[in-house]
């Protein structure tokens, strides 16, 4: 399981908590060759985005879950984040050169 900052952690909770606690239809539309789901105004406050942002579609067990974070992206900060801790006095040493 990837760990995730404490603010992101918060925001998707509560994101996810609001979401949950209403039943919010959405709109399948064509937009050019491709189809968009329209969003309730609700639904976007919650999950603190604006249009042109992007939001990742992550298929779990219930179904699909959008979420404005990337979850690859942050195990990839997460892996950093250990290399770095593990290889900590080496950086330092190499930063002096």
């Amino acid at each position: 399981m990837v760990t995730l900052p404490a603010s992101i952690t918060d925001v998707i909770t509560n994101s996810q908590r609001e979401v949950n606690s209403m039943a919010a239809p959405v709109r399948v539309r064509k937009v050019g060759n491709s189809l968009g789901v329209i969003l309730t105004k609700d639904v976007v406050e919650s999950l603190g985005v604006a249009e042109g942002d992007e939001l990742f579609a992550i298929r779990t067990a219930e179904g699909i879950r959008l979420t404005p974070y990337d979850p690859d992206f942050a195990k990839a900060i997460e892996s950093t984040r250990d290399y770095m801790r593990r290889h900590r006095n080496a950086l330092r040493e190499l930063a002096k050169r």
